[in-house]
């Protein structure tokens, strides 16, 4: 089983949470608001003046869909170019994957690589209040058919465990950028 330290997420900063926990395995220390300040989130309006005093990069909406932070087609890769962190991802979109390889496409993984998963919290949790809701985890191991994954929170911060199948679908159903993130060492940095 792959071992991070648990990051509890900031308001909307799921991504940048998971994205510090890698980078601490890594030996890399970043936190999620420094982050979160270089991508930028997306905050509910109301929340804006509170957040304002941790983050300096927001922006606003009212669609539940666009909150917390969207990457590019460059993913982190800007990210870890920028800051001289010999890491690079690769991202797997969600049509890419299908019942019939995404076992196998996590059995291919190296397990010094990471996989962060992108999917629609509601859709998994079958939450109805918050289909449409981006969240993130990363991969920690599979058993059987469940698999583990770190969840930053704030709901079910720490190991949490979900049928494979489950995964995938919530994968697909994700609004924006569902899909598998797969970050390894650069051999580029040496």
């Amino acid at each position: 089983m792959r071992d991070y330290k648990i990051v509890a997420s900031e308001p909307y900063c799921c991504v940048t949470a998971i994205l510090e926990s890698i980078l601490l395995k890594h030996g890399y220390v970043f936190n999620q608001v420094m982050i979160a300040d270089y991508f930028g989130l997306t905050v509910p309006v109301d929340e804006y003046a509170q957040l304002s005093k941790t983050f300096k990069n927001l922006k606003v909406s009212d669609d539940i869909r666009e909150y917390g932070l969207h990457l590019d087609a460059n993913g982190f890769n800007t990210f870890f170019s920028e800051n001289n962190i010999a890491l690079r991802e690769t991202f797997i979109k969600a049509s890419e994957l299908s019942e019939l390889n995404f076992e196998s496409v996590l059995d291919a993984i190296p397990c010094d690589s990471d996989v962060i998963f992108f999917f629609d919290y509601g859709y998994l949790y079958k939450e109805t209040r918050n289909i449409g809701v981006g969240h993130d985890g990363v991969y920690l191991s599979k058993s059987k058919d469940e698999l583990h994954y770190l969840d930053p929170g704030p709901r079910r911060l720490g190991v949490n465990s979900v049928k494979i199948e489950d995964m995938l679908f919530a994968i697909k159903a994700a609004y924006a950028g569902g899909g598998i993130s797969v970050i390894t060492k650069n051999s580029y940095y040496g």
